[in-house]
């Protein structure tokens, strides 16, 4: 990171810290004793969306940050298996919730059936949209809840890591993680899409047969308490020998190699090992 923090870490020239704020708050859901990585999604995903509507607030501004879901996916194909989840499992599970729950005609009357959650709006971010829509669905994104009933808002939205960078909708604060992310600065980047205005809910739905979600799983709380800590190196790539932009002629090396002798004062020069 450059430049350095300085002699306390919320010294630092990008940022400054608030201590008073919020942030967000982050689960992991490791669900190993179920059947599949798609049943844990199907339960995790259905009960976030229901919980917006059977928290204890009767003013729609105060759940609407917690209304629109932001699924994040570490590939296209993932997603498109959730895609139709959203269609088909989901929607299902969430009747079997309702009947758990009560919330039926005749447990709980009419007022019951106002607490039911459906799914009328879903969208998706991904590099699969033409870059004329996007623009569209960013906006779609930034509408509330209070301003039209619950079809005005997204219920749902699935992206890739397209979003880790141009998507700042202040209202946005929960989202799903499906699978742990490949790096930590893009678990950083991701995560940071939520909870910019609001407290923010993450919830990564670890998958138990990836060694690196077990791992991530099991030293959670100091990964999370120190997020930069633990950055992964960045990959570098040594340029090919035979390159065109980095290839001396037999001149330019001859007179590279006499300048090194007359620099040196040593009239032989040794060469270097080469490394692969």
């Amino acid at each position: 990171m450059f430049p350095p923090h300085g002699l306390q870490a919320a010294e630092s020239f990008f940022a400054r810290e608030n201590a008073g704020g919020a942030g967000r708050a982050y689960v992991g859901v490791f669900a190993s004793a179920l059947p599949s990585h798609v049943t844990a999604q199907i339960r995790v995903v259905s009960a976030l969306l229901q919980a917006a509507k059977l928290l204890p607030a009767d003013d729609l501004a105060i759940l609407d940050p917690y209304w629109t879901l932001m699924a994040y996916f570490n590939s296209i194909r993932e997603l498109g298996h959730a895609a139709t989840l959203i269609r088909a499992d989901i929607r299902e599970y969430m009747n079997a919730m309702w009947d758990r729950q009560g919330l039926t005609k005749a447990i709980g009357g009419e007022e019951a059936l106002k607490r039911r959650r459906f799914i009328n709006r879903d969208l998706e971010l991904t590099s699969r949209i033409q870059s004329n829509q996007i623009p569209e669905i960013l906006q779609q994104l930034f509408s509330s809840v209070q301003s039209g009933g619950d079809h005005s808002a997204v219920d749902i939205c699935l992206a890739t890591n397209m979003i880790q960078v141009g998507l700042d909708v202040p209202r946005l604060s929960l989202m799903a993680l499906i699978g742990q992310p490949k790096t930590t600065a893009e678990y950083i980047q991701a995560s940071s899409r939520v909870g910019r205005q609001e407290p923010g809910l993450v919830v990564t739905i670890y998958n138990p047969a990836r060694p690196r979600d077990r791992h991530t799983m099991s030293t959670s709380g100091p990964t999370t308490r120190a997020f930069t800590d633990s950055l992964n190196p960045l990959a570098s790539r040594r340029l090919p020998s035979q390159s065109s932009n980095a290839r001396f002629t037999q001149s330019q090396s001859r007179s590279f190699g006499r300048l090194v002798m007359r620099l040196s004062g040593t009239g032989r020069i040794h060469p270097l090992h080469r490394t692969s």
